[in-house]
């Protein structure tokens, strides 16, 4: 009799047990279940907030082509642009009035997302804050008066000084040519001649009624237009300062001008020296000189620095011009003498140069981070120049007509900013990776900034 109630019990016991353990699996079963949909639904959001943050890339890179003279347009949907894992493309339509609509569309590993921007583009000044009278600044990398040819692989861009180092700030790609800002160009009175290769990241503006003489594989990023009238280049007022002899630095060694005033029969600097000027200061040089691998350092962080040459100007190959580090470029030479500029090969130039009646001559293996305006430049093949757009707000004697110094810039205003459906609906609900859905090579898309569309007109 006690053997049956154990066995009853231990029957009881085993339908318990039975009974917890599918209840304990039924909520294992929906506890996992709710896991997989958590996990989907924040997969998913994932995906939007990445498309939802490539859309915006895209439409970050049609305003950048836009203030660049570029139609907006960036790829297609069959050659879309690849960025962060990822395509996208952006459409451009123009709306009239300077109003421009931008859809922004990109497509994830599972996401999709649509932007519609319009913007609308005025002219901004130009940088050189033309049509003020004289005083107005430097406003384009190269200003010739004179024909120009920019020979084979020559390239343009521009940065600003007060932002940091150029090399901090040349963070975008074209056709395998790196380069920072796109307000370099070059302008003139006459015509300009752009050879194989050559990369102007800015306008080309000449004289006018004269469009550019660009070969096929160059590029220019903004306007080709010419100028609505000449700029004549006016003659540069040497100050009266009282003189104080000649100066020199010898071989090797390192002397300091403090701020102030000077006027020095003749300034010379040995080889591998090195001339310290702190600003603000004002010198008058009757001739300059200098031996191989010399250098001149500017201190602009308390005002800014005006050399003038009214001789001879003549430095050596690997010389340097440049602001003391991490400080701002804000100095300029201003040559009234006629004769030619010289910058040899290994020359480092980070200052702005005025020189109304001379000949500027870049030799291959120089660099300029500044400014150039001559009666006439002369630049060999594969040198890079690139404005500084600091100094836009430097005094020059001359003054730069509004139509002149707008010239194809443009700064687009964002007007309003919405969410739109996806264009491509069978994509919508199409999961697979964008590189399978629209039947495109990852390794045969150009990034965005590589991608831009020129603007009807441009070459």
């Amino acid at each position: 009799m006690r053997h049956s109630n154990c066995n009853g019990r231990r029957g009881s016991t085993l339908i318990t047990v039975t009974i917890l353990l599918g209840t304990m699996t039924v909520l294992a079963l929906i506890f996992l279940r709710v896991g997989q949909r958590l996990g989907q639904e924040q997969d998913a959001n994932l995906e939007s907030t990445r498309a939802t943050l490539l859309a915006e890339a895209g439409i970050s890179e049609a305003m950048e082509a836009i203030r660049a003279g570029q139609s907006g347009n960036i790829g297609n949907a069959d050659a879309p642009a690849y960025l962060g894992g990822g395509v996208l493309w952006v459409e451009a339509t123009d709306l009239g009035s300077g109003r421009i609509q931008l859809d922004s569309w990109p497509m994830t590993h599972r996401g999709r997302a649509a932007l519609r921007v319009v913007v609308e583009s005025s002219a901004n000044g130009g940088g050189g804050g033309g049509g003020g009278g004289p005083g107005d600044g430097f406003f384009r990398m190269l200003f010739s008066d004179q024909d120009m040819q920019l020979d084979q692989d020559v390239m343009i861009d521009s940065y600003d000084s007060t932002l940091g180092t150029y090399v901090s700030q040349a963070t975008n790609t074209y056709g395998g040519t790196t380069y920072a800002g796109a307000k370099g160009g070059a302008a003139g009175n006459g015509t300009i001649q752009l050879d194989a290769n050559v990369k102007v990241f800015g306008d080309v503006n000449c004289g006018p009624g004269i469009a550019p003489t660009m070969s096929g594989s160059a590029h220019v990023s903004g306007s080709t237009t010419p100028n609505a009238q000449k700029v004549p280049l006016a003659a540069i007022p040497v100050p009266v300062i009282a003189s104080s002899g000649a100066y020199s630095v010898a071989n090797n060694a390192t002397k300091t001008i403090n701020p102030g005033t000077y006027h020095y029969t003749n300034c010379t600097q040995g080889k591998f020296s090195t001339l310290k000027i702190i600003g603000p200061a004002t010198l008058v040089l009757d001739g300059y000189t200098t031996g191989q691998s010399a250098t001149l350092e500017l201190d602009c962080t308390n005002g800014p620095i005006t050399i003038y040459d009214t001789g001879v100007w003549s430095v050596d190959k690997s010389y340097t011009v440049r602001p003391k580090a991490g400080t701002p470029v804000d100095a300029a030479f201003l040559i009234s003498s006629v004769g030619t500029v010289q910058f040899d090969q290994g020359s480092k130039i980070y200052v702005g140069f005025y020189a109304p009646d001379s000949t500027i001559q870049v030799d291959q293996g120089a660099e300029v981070w500044g400014a150039l305006v001559a009666d006439q430049i002369s630049v060999d093949q594969s040198t890079k120049f690139h404005f500084d757009e600091n100094l836009g707000g430097f005094q020059l004697p001359w003054d730069v007509p509004d139509a002149v110094a707008d010239a194809g810039d443009v700064d687009p205003e964002v007007l309003s900013w919405s969410k739109i459906e996806f264009p491509l609906h069978e994509m919508s609900a199409d999961r697979r990776d964008p590189f399978t859905a629209l039947g495109v090579q990852k390794q045969d898309l150009q990034a965005p900034a590589d991608a831009w569309q020129e603007a009807e007109g441009n070459p």
